[in-house]
């Protein structure tokens, strides 16, 4: 891969990044058809919609688009980091219907191996058609499908395959970007075993983070280590506000890329960051169909790459 030629034309495609004015003006907007002007400059030329189908079909297309574009900009490692959660995502879907035998219509087709592909080495205990990258975590799932906390302990080897992705990369901001979601991925299952009123189970937490596993073991500890850590995060974290803290504080931290001239650390960023941006746009598109109010979809926006 041509590191200086992707890099140049990546730092050409991020003018098109959304900016605060531009979500601002979404939020306000009328109509769609005033949303689908706002956006005419942008990488999404919003068609006319007239039913949600649509708005899952344009995002469908808009996905398949950027992840043709990763294959082709990022490196096999980066690549297969991206689509990890897909990947995972779809693993959940079979999980959840293995039992049943029912086919679930919302599995995603854009990961690294297709829904039908992981249910069937599921099944059969035959994993020749997985990546060698996915494999641990496919055959971790399918040894203990009937344990009910089994996804939350296979998040461990989810994280230990995101880290052997990128570490191929030699890159320390990549490196500590990775070190960001494991705290931020360990922050909420101790939110989420809080709410559930279960003591928390350490072996649910991934090392590698920041955040050492013992601070864990205290919620005042944590969310004072949290805070020194991460400065100006507002704790404790309450399971309301855990999405939009995670946003920011990624966005807040690979935004720090743009002022790099080139390389793979700009060129991870902006898929990064298109990855992030259409969740954020696709729920204000939804907000805008539904006649969500402006003051509601001005609590739900959140900071965008773009900052100037």
């Amino acid at each position: 891969m041509d590191i200086l030629c992707v890099s140049g034309r990546i730092k050409s495609l991020e003018k098109k990044f959304l900016t605060e004015d531009d979500i601002l003006r979404i939020v306000n907007a009328k109509t769609l058809n005033e949303v689908s002007s706002i956006l005419a400059a942008t990488h999404y030329q919003l068609p006319s919609i007239t039913k949600p189908e649509e708005i899952y079909s344009f995002f469908y297309t808009s996905t398949i688009d950027l992840i043709k574009d990763m294959d082709k900009s990022l490196s096999e490692e980066l690549y297969f980091y991206l689509l990890l959660r897909y990947d995972f995502h779809n693993l959940k879907l079979v999980l959840d219907n293995y039992k049943t035998g029912k086919e679930s219509k919302n599995y995603v087709p854009y990961s690294s191996v297709d829904y039908f592909t992981l249910k069937d080495a599921l099944i059969k205990n035959n994993f020749k058609d997985i990546p060698p990258h996915l494999k641990p975590l496919v055959v971790f799932v399918s040894k203990n499908k009937d344990m009910q906390e089994v996804l939350l302990r296979a998040k461990r080897i989810y994280w230990e395959t995101a880290k052997n992705l990128v570490k191929t990369q030699h890159s320390d901001f990549i490196d500590n970007y990775i070190k960001i979601e494991i705290d931020l991925s360990n922050i909420g299952v101790f939110i989420q075993q809080q709410m559930a009123g279960i003591p928390l189970d350490l072996s649910f937490i991934v090392d590698g983070g920041k955040i050492k596993k013992e601070r864990y073991k205290r919620e005042d500890i944590l969310w004072s280590t949290a805070g020194m850590l991460y400065r100006g995060l507002k704790t404790p974290i309450t399971v309301n506000e855990y999405d939009i803290i995670r946003y920011n504080l990624i966005m807040g931290y690979i935004r720090i890329s743009r002022v790099y001239p080139y390389g793979v650390d700009t060129i991870f960023s902006y898929f990064l960051a298109r990855q992030m941006e259409m969740d954020n746009l696709k729920r204000l598109i939804f907000g805008k169909f539904y006649n969500i109010e402006p003051e509601i979809l001005d609590d739900w926006k959140l900071s965008p790459y773009q900052y100037i």
